[in-house]
């Protein structure tokens, strides 16, 4: 039998920091024993090598070892060749998976075929799925998500953009759409490519809010702001010219999308709104306020639909 699921994490120096505490957190998943671990290590150093070697005499860990960084879509691409699960997942090694987390996504989508791809929640993400804590320490963050998960039970927002930060996809979306296109190596707008991809087969994206992972954010690029922005600008044109027209809309924007998709689930609501709406409407509207645009007319005009906004589920939740 095949596991239910194939997680590949890529790795790429930053063993202690990242890589150990990403595969700790899916081993210590009893439910993950039937999941396989695929880590593909992109020319790590030495200190990365050997901590890996010790993973070797894990039956369900595999490790594919790159001579060289090949790339965030060539080092998944070969990642998913080697998989065996009906669900694969795409991670980062700078997460930590609470437990149960990769298995809800792989029931949610057996449970719903007509989805081609779902995404957790977290505290470090460019979209919707970002939200908003305040801890400072990656413990007190895993408390906050858990706390989110407790407010989120069955809660789904449809998005035209996963991130691929994790990222949950079935069997059949990676053998109807295929693999990640290598042509936006390094990295940067693959997985926008990807879900254009999808959302072209008539599949749906959506993320579940009931899951929460952790994620410290992309430090080794931002170590190199000059040469991420170049990477950026070459692969967005790179999309344009593949894709045509495409609308990438700021964090803000699809925040504000997930408060106004909150005031309709509070209109389907037969009685008084939920606590759990009521909290995570509030989450939300945190980030949202701190996230104001600098121009002061865009400033003007985001606080006054923000205002709106808030006034329409001060209105509902008065009634």
């Amino acid at each position: 039998m095949p596991p239910f699921a194939s997680v590949i994490i890529l790795s790429r120096n930053q063993f202690d920091s990242d890589t150990r505490p990403c595969l700790d957190s899916l081993l210590s998943d009893c439910e993950n024993r039937e999941a396989e671990i695929i880590v593909v290590d992109n020319g790590s150093d030495q200190t990365t090598q050997k901590g890996l070697d010790g993973y070797d005499d894990i039956p369900n860990v595999k490790v594919i070892r790159n001579s060289q960084d090949i790339g965030f879509s060539s080092a998944n691409n070969r990642g998913i060749r080697a998989s065996s699960g009906k669900v694969v997942v795409l991670l980062n090694n700078d997460t930590v998976v609470p437990k149960g987390a990769i298995r809800k996504m792989a029931l949610l989508l057996a449970d719903h075929p007509d989805w081609g791809g779902v995404g957790p929640v977290s505290n470090s993400v460019g979209n919707e799925q970002g939200i908003w804590t305040s801890g400072t320490c990656m413990e007190d963050i895993l408390l906050e998500g858990e706390k989110w998960e407790g407010n989120a039970k069955g809660s789904f927002l449809e998005t035209n953009q996963l991130s691929f930060f994790c990222v949950a996809l079935p069997r059949e979306t990676l053998d109807t759409v295929g693999l990640l296109d290598e042509d936006f190596s390094p990295i940067y707008y693959e997985d926008v490519d990807y879900c254009l991809r999808v959302s072209s087969s008539g599949k749906r994206l959506v993320i579940a809010e009931e899951v929460f992972v952790y994620h410290r954010g992309s430090a080794t690029m931002s170590k190199q702001p000059k040469r991420t922005r170049r990477l950026m600008r070459v692969n967005k044109k790179k999309l344009l010219q593949k894709h045509g027209e495409v609308e990438l809309i700021h964090k803000r924007e699809v925040n504000l999308r997930a408060l106004n998709a909150y005031l309709k689930m509070a209109e389907m609501e037969a009685s008084a709104i939920s606590c759990e709406l009521k909290f995570r409407f509030e989450n939300r509207l945190k980030i949202a306020n701190s996230e104001l645009p600098r121009g002061l007319f865009k400033r003007w005009l985001y606080k006054r639909r923000l205002k709106s906004t808030g006034e329409l589920w001060k209105a509902k939740t008065l009634k």
